[in-house]
């Protein structure tokens, strides 16, 4: 299993305490509700493994009928049927980086918050039942891939470009890759209807890169257990390219940033808006081993491309005008970028990627004009030697850029990310 280090930090869910309350004035004692105590039967807290049992909301006499957990291989799964609660401040996965994969069965309908908490490689998240467990993974700042509804019992699907489950400490919510929900009624503006069929399909690509152990697969039903996550690659170069460029593009093709059938076999060519996203979103799903989830490729200029609409859903391309929705809205495929357009994206892709292009801003030595809406974004890529000017003092902003060009600074991206 990979094990991936980022940021980390913390969170934790307070819940009642057995207590006592006495009335001086009446003196009656009134006993309330005590909560049963979390029980490791395997492991400790922090341990690569462990099993265990959950509290409840109030006193139980059979303990087998309360919720269970079990971590092992990076993968731990809560099952079991009613809420999961645990005592005070201190959750029994507080800071725990053997946690990669959360999986909740069906049956729980209630987390506690916070409950998933400072779980710095905690990346997959899926729950069977249709519960999305708000508020439960605080300070896990690499938590991305989200299926709710896994069981697959509502044949209805929706995408959200955000969902509350992922938090930092100023209670905003980390920027998660879109997280699937198979419902059949969903009532929120953040959901998008997503065909059926496609959320399947995309939901079983997401499983699959996530490299789960065999004794996992059983739990997921037959539909989500046959993705593939195969995103063709150019492994040798046999187009044209200038000398100066040669050596940079073949490092793409080994890291796997060319897409397959995309370019064409010129690659001094000016490169157009759906290369460009074809190239940015085949470097965003190597770097991160993501499959990115898209709720439809129809645009009203653009039809049936998959890195289109990836790049859309990820923010890196834009349209050209606002509509009711996605099918509405124009991209311009076809119409070639500028450098001071090229700028924007990479720099669009680099914030998802988690570099802080904004960073350690130095005076540039251009006098050429250059647009505002992306002044900000030239300016970052410069500071860190991703993009430079055609000249000593000259960007060129209104210049075309090449698919070249656009290669040799995904590399020079993808070496600051690292």
């Amino acid at each position: 299993m990979k094990l991936k280090k980022h940021l980390a930090a913390i969170l934790a869910a307070t819940l009642s305490l057995s207590m006592i309350a006495t009335s001086a004035s009446a003196g009656i004692t009134i006993a309330v509700s005590e909560k049963t105590e979390i029980e490791f039967t395997s492991g400790s807290p922090g341990s690569p493994e462990s099993t265990g049992i959950f509290g409840s909301n109030g006193k139980v006499e059979d303990k087998s009928t309360l919720p269970t957990w079990e971590l092992s291989d990076g993968v731990l799964i809560i099952r079991g049927s009613g809420g999961v609660y645990f005592p005070r401040t201190t959750s029994p996965f507080l800071d725990n980086d053997y946690i990669e994969t959360v999986i909740i069965e069906d049956g729980i309908t209630y987390l506690s918050g916070r409950l998933f908490h400072g779980n710095d490689n905690l990346e997959n998240l899926i729950s069977l039942g249709s519960y999305a467990p708000n508020n439960s993974a605080y300070e896990c700042p690499n938590l991305k891939n989200i299926v709710i509804g896994a069981n697959l019992s509502q044949k209805g699907a929706y995408l959200y470009n955000q969902l509350d489950i992922s938090l930092k400490t100023s209670g905003e919510a980390y920027k998660t890759n879109p997280v699937i929900v198979f419902r059949t009624n969903l009532s929120s503006v953040n959901a998008i209807p997503m065909d059926y069929d496609l959320a399947v399909n995309q939901a079983a690509d997401m499983i699959a890169a996530m490299d789960l152990p065999e004794r996992v697969w059983d739990i997921l039903p037959n539909e989500l257990r046959n993705g593939g996550n195969q995103n063709p690659t150019e492994t040798t170069v046999n187009a044209k390219v200038s000398t100066w460029a040669q050596d940079t593009v073949n490092q793409a093709a080994q890291q796997g940033f060319i897409p397959a059938g995309t370019l064409g076999n010129d690659y001094t060519q000016n490169i157009t808006r759906a290369q460009f996203s074809a190239i940015a979103v085949q470097v965003y799903e190597q770097i991160t081993g993501d499959v990115i989830a898209y709720a439809s490729t129809d645009f009203k200029d653009s039809k049936g491309d998959t890195a289109v609409a990836k790049a859309y859903t990820l923010g890196i391309l834009t349209g050209y005008n606002y509509g009711d929705s996605q099918a509405e809205i124009s991209v311009g495929p076809n119409d070639p970028i500028t450098r001071e357009q090229a700028a924007v994206m990479l720099a669009r892709l680099g914030e998802r990627l988690g570099l802080n292009i904004t960073s350690n801003i130095i005076n540039m030595p251009f006098t050429d004009e250059i647009a505002s809406w992306a002044g900000g974004s030239v300016q970052g890529l410069y500071n860190h030697g991703i993009m430079t000017g055609i000249s000593a003092n000259t960007f060129g902003a209104k210049n075309p850029y090449t698919i070249e060009q656009s290669l040799v600074t995904m590399i020079r991206l993808a070496d600051k990310v690292s």
